[in-house]
């Protein structure tokens, strides 16, 4: 079974996606920020990140540089979750290694597509 890190500091959302993602097979771990995702990551190794951009403690672009560090996320899907798509942004997230960016809100069959065609 396909591990997914799932990062949303919105608590109806995390919980909205995990189920989703859960019904479709997969084991999804949420946490609320980017520093849990990062303590969580060296702990456990996922087959993909959905992380949202803008967070508490630590945002979503920070998250991807820092994953992008440790040699087991170097070639993981990370995808960046976000309302605000500002090509600046999106430019900054795939600059930091994310490997795509999804405007929310997004239908969830789009978000389906995108994780199988990662995990593939």
């Amino acid at each position: 079974m396909k591990t997914i890190l799932l990062v949303e500091d919105e608590f109806t959302l995390r919980r909205a996606l995990g189920i989703f993602l859960e019904d479709e097979g997969y084991d999804v771990v949420a946490v609320t920020n980017g520093e849990e995702a990062w303590v969580q990551a060296q702990e456990d190794v996922f087959d993909l990140v959905l992380t949202d951009l803008r967070m508490p403690v630590m945002d979503g672009i920070e998250l991807v540089k820092r994953l992008r560090s440790l040699p087991q996320y170097t070639k993981t899907p990370i995808f960046i979750l976000s309302a605000n798509n500002e090509q600046s942004l999106v430019d900054a997230g795939l600059q930091a290694g994310a490997t795509g960016w999804l405007n929310k809100p997004f239908p969830v069959e789009r978000l389906l597509e995108v994780v199988q065609q990662a995990l593939a």
